[in-house]
């Protein structure tokens, strides 16, 4: 068992519709701070998608989160969470 404190963090959420920059205040405590609704990370995913020779149809996002599922999960050290949003 993991006894994590946590004061407060910051995070950023992107899709390939939308952008939240959001202040954790505690676990299961989120303040949404800003948000867009363009697509520009979503053309972001789409030439990268195109860079490694994959499919962008139906958005390249979707094609490099599969191809991420096959990466070695120990390749980068990062803390898991869930998180519930609070609006």
């Amino acid at each position: 068992m993991c006894n994590l404190v946590v004061k407060a963090m910051q995070g950023l959420i992107l899709s390939g519709g939308h952008c939240q920059a959001v202040l954790a205040r505690n676990v299961g405590e989120y303040v949404v701070l800003g948000e867009t609704v363009d697509d520009s990370i979503g053309e972001a995913f789409d030439k990268t998608a195109r860079m490694l020779g994959l499919s962008v149809g139906g958005g390249g996002g979707a094609n490099l989160e599969r191809l991420a599922r096959t990466g070695n999960p120990f390749g980068v050290k990062y803390v898991h969470f869930a998180m519930k949003v609070v609006h």
